[in-house]
């Protein structure tokens, strides 16, 4: 089995830290080993950030292929039922006018203005 070309580097870690090697090292594995493997995750992780603009444009670009058609549909269904509420005010308007006495103009303000304190939950 062919070793490894490898450098021998002496680093210098204060009490603490060397403590809590100590502490976090399994029964017959040396710091150094421990430290070995530290290293190996901390470059792991650095090159996983690198790439994080990456992978979420990639995210985003996913999710708003899955969500466009769906959204699509609601603003839809939105705008049609804007419409259809228009029509019933136009309608509701057109029989008051045609068959009330009163001033229509006062009874359709009146109406508008109960509708935007319904609309605002001013009215329990």
């Amino acid at each position: 089995m062919r070793t490894k070309d490898t450098i021998k580097l002496s680093v210098r870690v204060d009490r603490e830290t060397y403590n809590r090697l100590c502490k976090m090292c399994k029964e017959n594995e040396s710091i150094s080993k421990l430290v070995r493997e530290y290293i190996d995750i901390g470059l792991g992780i650095k090159s996983t950030t690198e790439d994080i603009d990456r992978i979420s444009e990639i995210i985003k670009h996913q999710i708003e292929t899955v969500c466009e058609q769906p959204l699509e549909r609601l603003v839809k269904i939105v705008v049609k039922n804007i419409k259809s509420s228009e029509a019933s005010k136009y309608v509701v308007y057109s029989l008051l006018k045609e068959f009330s006495r009163e001033n229509t103009d006062e009874i359709i303000e009146k109406a508008e203005r109960q509708a935007i304190m319904y609309a605002t939950n001013k009215v329990g």
